[in-house]
């Protein structure tokens, strides 16, 4: 409260001023009440201002005597007579204020550091006055009201609602701490705050925040069980979040509070049809799981099978991370991925890719036979020197170099730790180095050779000669 006074006057009889001043009173929920010529009273059981032009009259508070009196209840009593010796007038006469009015709440500019050393400030602040707090939650709960049903014709009225009830929540925070257990005044304000959560949990419904509205459904039933809404409310929006048990949960319990609830029991249900969707998926899923651990099993047992087939043939196997990534990527294009196998003839079939490191590009032969040249394949792909044919000139060959003619074939000799080795084989990782392959070699003969390790698929590099890359890719030792 700030005042603002140009005088004073007294009239005889019971202690009685006239104030010619402007009184600022600044409510819990943020309004200010301007009141104006107030004339004051005071007796024996409080403060009364009594505003002429408003025509409003405010008791500041009041102290009730009582004949047995509890020790808080004699400190009170205390405060209270100090606060009336400050404000009676002195044996002056009608002028006669306390010598520092600035010691009188009403008058105070501003609160003392240490407000417990004013016996009136005191006095005053130890009265908490609960139905102020309980008419701002209410007005705070109003106002949400108001803004959620704005919010049915723009949605950005649902965030301020719940700012709204958000502050009422705040006050209601403040004063729970003063309530006692059994406390009967804290009935009422208790299903005032069960609205509040569940209006809050309506607006946050309406903005999709499904985990808040459970959140404060599940207060609002904390402190009224018998809220029906707060019920439904959780059920859907634990409904939204497909928690079907849960939504079953709050379900069950709201149906022993209103067994009729007609919004209670769809919610039931769709968290009931919701429960029976999550089993058959979850059947679908171990069936699934089961065949994908089938096919793994079969795939590995097939993997070791044709292991021991390809070391019976002569060729050393191992396993490159980077490679087998890059036959992964090309399996992935198709729907069945191309394997080793071995075909009527007893030639094997294996899936082969070609590196072009100077253009940082590849192409992936998804079956050659073990017995086939590497240029049947290389007149398939590229032309001949003379050739009319542009298109088998790729795309990224600008310089149109890459005709068979000018084509160096090179494999890595040693390039992985082998798994399984022929009998009469040895492994060497210092042997590492590239081997050219002429175009009239079989697959084959390269896949047998002494210092050859398969990384579980055959990979060649293909380089054009003559070219100064060429020249740096040969010098080049991978490391």
């Amino acid at each position: 409260v700030s005042t603002q006074s140009t005088g004073l006057k007294s009239s005889s009889g019971d202690y009685t001023r006239s104030l010619p001043m402007q009184i600022f009173v600044k409510t819990l929920t943020g309004k200010t009440i301007t009141l104006e010529e107030a004339v004051v009273s005071t007796q024996s059981t409080g403060i009364t201002f009594e505003f002429v032009k408003n025509k409003q009259t405010i008791t500041i508070f009041a102290i009730q005597m009582a004949t047995n009196k509890t020790p808080e209840e004699e400190q009170d009593d205390k405060e209270w007579e100090a606060f009336k010796a400050m404000i009676q007038p002195s044996e002056g006469g009608a002028t006669g204020w306390t010598e520092n009015v600035d010691d009188i709440p009403l008058f105070m500019s501003k609160l003392p550091d240490d407000p417990s050393s004013n016996p009136a400030l005191a006095a005053l602040q130890s009265i908490v006055n609960d139905s102020a707090y309980e008419d701002a939650i209410s007005e705070f709960k109003n106002s949400g009201n108001v803004l959620f049903q704005k919010g049915k014709e723009d949605p950005k009225f649902y965030q301020q609602a719940v700012d709204e009830y958000s502050k009422a929540v705040g006050l209601f925070n403040q004063m729970k701490k003063d309530f006692v257990e059994n406390d009967k005044s804290k009935k009422k304000i208790f299903e005032t705050i069960s609205i509040v959560h569940s209006n809050r949990a309506a607006a946050s419904l309406m903005l999709g925040n499904y985990g808040k509205v459970v959140f404060d459904c599940k207060l609002a039933i904390e402190y009224n069980p018998s809220n029906i809404k707060a019920y439904y409310r959780a059920a859907k929006a634990a409904n939204m979040l497909e928690k079907y048990a849960l939504a079953i949960e709050f379900g069950l319990k709201g149906l022993k509070v209103d067994s009729e609830s007609k919004d209670l029991l769809a919610e039931m249900d769709i968290a009931k049809k919701g429960q029976e969707e999550e089993k058959k998926k979850e059947i679908a899923r171990q069936v699934r799981l089961r065949r994908e651990q089938e096919a793994e099993r079969a795939r590995k047992e097939q993997e070791e099978k044709t292991m021991k087939m390809l070391v019976n043939k002569g060729i050393a196997t191992g396993n490159d991370e980077e490679i087998t990534a890059a036959f992964n990527m090309y399996f992935s294009r198709v729907e069945v991925p191309p394997t080793i196998y071995l075909d009527v003839d007893s030639y094997l079939h294996f899936p082969v890719i070609f590196f072009y490191p100077e253009h940082a590009q590849s192409d992936f032969i998804p079956d050659f036979c073990s017995e086939n040249t590497f240029l049947e394949h290389l007149q398939r792909m590229f032309p001949s020197k003379g050739s009319k044919n542009k298109e088998m000139i790729p795309e990224w060959d600008s310089d149109k170099k890459y005709v068979i003619e000018n084509l160096e074939i090179y494999f890595e000799t040693s390039c992985c730790a082998p798994l399984m080795l022929p009998k009469d084989r040895s492994y060497n990782p210092e042997d590492r180095k590239y081997t050219r392959v002429r175009h009239e070699t079989k697959l084959e003969k390269v896949l047998t050779h002494k210092s050859y390790v398969m990384p579980k698929y055959p990979v060649f590099y293909i380089v054009v000669n003559p070219s100064s890359f060429r020249d740096q890719f040969l010098t080049h030792k991978k490391q």
